[in-house]
């Protein structure tokens, strides 16, 4: 509920008209491998929308690979990964971002408006079992799933996959009334820090997330968009399916 409205399309804008077709899969390597000769890229980060409804995505982690990236990284919902993290993992997919703002069925619909937490789950399951690091994000809402903020961190504890809190961002449809929902890096801190104790790290250059520490060792993050912004150091280009290129997600522009 947070990127889409449950009628319409959450605002969203057509694209432009002189778009044209989406890029191939080898379309999309030819502008990833130039900008690695200039740039040296560390990492790529397939995301969307939602990455796993792209039917050549195995190709594409492959290409990547191809390209000399030893890093490939992929932020998804986790519906298909039961019947696809094989064929990502195989072409060489190295870790996963799985949104989950819930942990129990209830508040899992308020956020997601879907009863499909179990075949997460399973997903999750399956991903740790291939060997991927696989982090969890969760858009922490007032009044819809902040009562799962002491949930999800011990499920990922239990299973020694690091947690991500992400204030919500105040863009979008929710723009109008963001005040009624955002819940701040102080308050998401303050509950954990009453369910255990941690001491914060130092934030790592050009991070989204800072970390905090338990004292056997495990952290959780918190992505303050808000509170903390972290647009100073940020070392991070967008490239949509059309070939253009953005430097922050709150850019319509492309670079020139």
């Amino acid at each position: 509920v947070y990127c889409v409205e449950e009628s319409g399309n959450g605002g969203l804008p057509a694209p432009p008209p002189a778009a044209g077709p989406p890029l191939t899969v080898a379309g999309f390597a030819e502008v990833i491998a130039a900008l690695h000769l200039d740039l040296g890229l560390e990492t790529v980060r397939l995301t969307g929308g939602e990455p796993t409804l792209y039917r050549d995505l195995p190709a594409l982690i492959r290409e990547i690979r191809n390209i000399g990236i030893a890093s490939v990284k992929m932020t998804t919902n986790g519906y298909l990964l039961t019947n696809k993290i094989n064929a990502y993992a195989e072409a060489g997919l190295t870790s996963l971002n799985i949104s989950l703002d819930a942990v129990e069925p209830e508040p899992f619909f308020r956020v997601s408006r879907r009863r499909n937490l179990r075949k997460i789950l399973d997903g999750i399951d399956k991903a740790v079992a291939l060997g991927l690091e696989v982090k969890i994000n969760c858009v922490v809402m007032r009044g819809l799933n902040d009562d799962q903020v002491v949930p999800l961190f011990d499920y990922a504890r239990s299973r020694g996959i690091r947690i991500r809190y992400l204030e919500l961002m105040q863009m979008g449809h929710l723009h109008g009334n963001f005040a009624d929902f955002f819940v701040p890096e102080s308050e998401i801190v303050a509950t954990l820090a009453q369910h255990t104790p941690c001491q914060p790290l130092p934030r790592d250059p050009s991070a989204t997330a800072k970390y905090w520490q338990l004292s056997d060792g495990y952290r959780f993050g918190v992505i303050s968009n808000e509170s903390d912004p972290f647009c100073n150091d940020c070392n991070r280009l967008r490239l949509d399916s059309h070939g253009n290129l953005y430097g922050c997600l709150s850019d319509n522009t492309p670079i020139a």
